[in-house]
């Protein structure tokens, strides 16, 4: 279990959260992406896999271990209750964990991230990381620090004590070159770190967006990880939603007797 925790399985042997309609296409290509999946889904999805029988089949034959999938195959095994809500079977099958001895518990809790002892029942929120490398924590510190007015105000004290202290220097070669050697050396290393700050929040902004259109009833899961697609596949679908939108501008137009936009 441990050496497939943070790996890459193929995508034949992750795990897919697609739900009672097959709405939905999450992939978990490890434990650590199933864990901060199944935090997230909707309780219809969690019970939908957990009575197909499909989390202990693919313990035990993508993950490769036998005594949790044993485990996992016990709960999913048990007789369905009366007709009850989803969100409180969804509870009843998590907190069976909590009644494992504590060696079974702690295993069973990488496949049912949302049972841990003593925690409220999960409300299909996925838990934020807060762990960074330390180059992720600097260029995010480094960022912040870069568009504070304070910084201006440094910068534009070492410009100017820069060009006081021209005539002492005769305004030579060597004066100037102080001043260009240094702010391109800033320059330089500040466009790393503040690009990496703009991926990490541009991912984070994307996921977000991914997750919106994921929860909302009606919206087209094809939109989802949009960014991936070629150019020319977005012209496509950005034709279709002009097309949308000049439709929906001349039906507005003919109620109101307005000529459209």
């Amino acid at each position: 279990m441990r050496k497939h925790a943070e790996g890459e399985l193929g995508a034949d042997r992750s795990f897919y959260f697609r739900g009672p309609e097959a709405k939905l296409k999450l992939r978990a290509s490890n434990p650590m992406d199933f864990v901060e999946l199944a935090d997230g889904v909707d309780d219809a999805t969690w019970l939908h896999h957990l009575r197909r029988g499909d989390y202990s089949r693919w313990l035990a034959t993508s993950i490769k271990d036998a005594a949790l999938a044993e485990e996992a195959r016990g709960i999913e095994a048990r007789p369905a209750p009366p007709p009850t809500p989803a969100s409180a079977c969804a509870r009843r099958s998590r907190a069976a964990t909590r009644r494992r001895p504590d060696r079974r518990r702690q295993r069973w809790h990488m496949l049912s991230p949302r049972t841990a002892p003593g925690a409220p029942p999960s409300r299909g929120r996925i838990r934020p990381v807060s762990h960074r490398t330390w180059f992720g924590r600097f260029a995010k510190w480094a960022s912040h620090a870069a568009g504070h007015p304070a910084a201006f105000l440094v910068a534009l004290l070492v410009i100017v004590c820069w060009g006081l202290t021209g005539p002492f220097f005769g305004f030579g070669d060597t004066w100037q070159l102080v001043i260009n050697t240094g702010t391109t050396i800033v320059t330089f290393l500040m466009v790393f770190l503040i690009q990496n700050s703009q991926n990490r929040d541009g991912a984070a902004v994307q996921i977000k967006l991914d997750e919106l259109i994921r929860a909302v009833e009606g919206a087209q899961n094809a939109l989802l990880d949009l960014e991936e697609l070629e150019e020319s596949d977005l012209e496509r679908m950005r034709a279709k939603y002009e097309l949308l939108a000049r439709e929906a501008r001349r039906a507005l137009a003919s109620e109101t007797g307005k000529t459209p936009l």
